[in-house]
């Protein structure tokens, strides 16, 4: 950039009483898009908590500039030359002198006159005094250490998280993450942690200063929990372990990775000893891989339960399985759609064949038909006769009373006719159709014989 437009921009921000150290100066901002502070403060608060002081009119029409300023320094921030707004558009990062790194070439100038030397007293690596070669060691030391360590994101404990924060939880792993990985001490990875807090979170962290004085890093992590954190015994934290189980699609990694960060959880609020941190994955990817159990098998899980793998090792051989089970099933299913191919060809019949076919077909329905037809007409026939042989049945048992021979009649009979049904007063029977004499008291007249009981 042109030294007098970073002297305009060093101007403004002395204008606006910002410090150089923590103050950038944002250009190419549409202003159609973004002439509200708090839409360019969201953009930036990936890089840390930051307020936009004033925006005014760009060099270009249709542009804005906007000074900000970072609650950290800018020389820690991990900015570039631009940032990425939206996927159309970039603005351009100005950062002030004083924000920009040590120059190396003026340390050195300074290292050199500390020591009555100037640059033409170097005549190369070789011929340098052990002081100077020592102090290029350093300031590279100190580049490097600078490329390695990084800021926490912004951490304030709202409900719902705003943008460009974290939940809790994966802020607090990645603020022991940061405590393991890198050289800083204690009191830096604090500095840094406390740097990364907004209010309220902020307050919780001041008044626990206040309750019990000086804090170390994990200590802060574990009062921050206590007021952001699961909320919760920490016995029910390894309950809630026990109780994941595999989801129905869900891949057996899959599965196994969600195991794991509920794992984490539990170690990180004291619900699990960290001793545990490769048994019990594995006791419950067995206990919980309800639609996988061929894998369980392949891996022979429960037979290393002795001697568990590492989480890593463990996905590692979990993925490879599920690969060769996902190759099979492909092979599988080319299968079956080969043998359906071939039984559709098999059972595939010439045009000519198939109108045969049907026409054979057609005939043995007419045929089914008009035997139906003789069935239902020589039905009605047998109906018929068999009426007219019950009405003669009948005709024969009435006829059969005259032709049994006499014997004392029943209770009831006429004593005239002999029948039942009625008496000898009012029977209606000729005499000579009578069988017995007078009055009928059981004497049958000559020639005749009684009905048959």
């Amino acid at each position: 950039m042109a030294s007098a437009a970073l002297d305009t921009y060093t101007e403004w921000a002395e204008k606006e009483k910002a410090d150089p150290a923590h103050t950038i100066i944002v250009t190419g901002v549409k202003s159609t898009s973004h002439k509200d502070t708090a839409a360019i403060e969201e953009v930036l608060q990936q890089f840390g908590a930051v307020k936009v002081r004033v925006v005014r009119d760009g060099k270009e029409e249709g542009e804005l500039e906007a000074l900000c300023i970072f609650k950290g320094k800018v020389s820690d921030l991990l900015l570039g030359e631009t940032i990425k707004a939206t996927a159309e558009t970039e603005w351009k990062v100005v950062r002030l002198p004083s924000a920009t790194e040590p120059d190396f070439d003026a340390e050195l100038l300074k290292f050199l006159s500390l020591h009555n030397k100037t640059l033409e007293d170097v005549k190369g690596l070789n011929d340098l005094p052990e002081g100077v070669v020592k102090h290029i060691h350093v300031v590279q030391g100190q580049q490097s250490a600078y490329q390695r360590q990084r800021r926490l994101r912004p951490f304030s404990g709202k409900v719902p998280v705003p943008p460009g924060e974290l939940p809790f939880d994966t802020w607090a792993q990645h603020a022991s993450q940061l405590g393991a990985e890198t050289s800083l001490s204690d009191d830096e990875r604090k500095a840094r942690l406390v740097d990364s807090l907004l209010p309220p979170a902020l307050t919780i962290y001041r008044k626990a200063v206040e309750a019990s004085g000086s804090l170390t890093t994990p200590e802060v992590l574990v009062q921050l929990g206590r007021a952001f954190g699961v909320a919760c015994e920490p016995g029910d934290l390894l309950m809630e372990f026990r109780e994941v189980y595999q989801l129905g699609e869900e891949a057996p990694s899959a599965f196994l990775t969600r195991l794991e960060e509920a794992l984490d959880r539990a170690i990180m609020f004291g619900g699990v000893d960290k001793g545990e941190a490769d048994s019990l994955p594995l006791s419950q990817l067995i206990r919980g891989c309800v639609h996988s159990e061929g894998l369980v098998g392949a891996l022979q899980l429960r037979q290393r339960k002795s001697s568990p793998p590492k989480f890593v090792d463990l996905l590692e051989e979990v993925r490879v399985e599920e690969a060769a089970e996902e190759k099979r099933s492909e092979k599988r299913q080319v299968g079956v759609k080969s043998g359906k191919k071939a039984q559709t060809k098999a059972a595939t019949v010439p045009s000519a064949d198939l109108e045969q076919i049907k026409a054979k077909v057609a005939a043995i329905e007419a045929a089914s038909s008009h035997a139906a037809q003789s069935v239902n007409s020589t039905a009605d026939e047998l109906m018929v006769e068999l009426k007219r042989l019950r009405q003669e049945l009948e005709d024969v048992k009435a006829s059969s009373w005259r032709s049994r021979p006499w014997s004392r009649s029943r209770p009831g009979n006429c004593y005239r006719c002999g029948l039942p049904g009625h008496y000898a007063r009012s029977c209606r029977k000729p005499p000579s159709e009578c069988a017995y004499q007078g009055n009928g008291r059981g004497r049958p007249q000559e020639g005749k014989e009684a009905p048959k009981h």
